[in-house]
């Protein structure tokens, strides 16, 4: 399952699904650390169990990103890094 600000990233979602050789559910969350301490609250005055309650309360699926290939992570660290490199460096441009 994918959240946060890379899950709205159809490249950086696609990467993921090739690098883990599995679907990856994209959720209809915008805030997902807020949901989760939502669940662990409801759990702790309902059943108890966070597992029941999450299984209960899972968000819809936005979209489910199918692997095209499968990569490893061997092949993609030093590109994936070079460009986090030059985006980190560049940064000052864009503001």
């Amino acid at each position: 399952m994918a959240v946060g600000g890379g899950a709205r990233s159809a490249a950086y979602t696609q990467i993921i699904a090739d690098l883990l050789g599995r679907p990856i559910d994209v959720i209809r969350e915008p805030e997902a650390t807020a949901r989760g301490a939502c669940i662990q609250a409801l759990s702790a005055i309902t059943t108890g169990d966070v597992v029941i309650v999450a299984r209960d309360q899972q968000p819809s699926v936005l979209a489910t990103v199918n692997p095209q290939g499968h990569l490893s992570w061997d092949e993609v660290r030093d590109r994936y890094i070079s460009v986090c490199d030059y985006a980190a460096s560049t940064a000052h441009l864009r503001s």
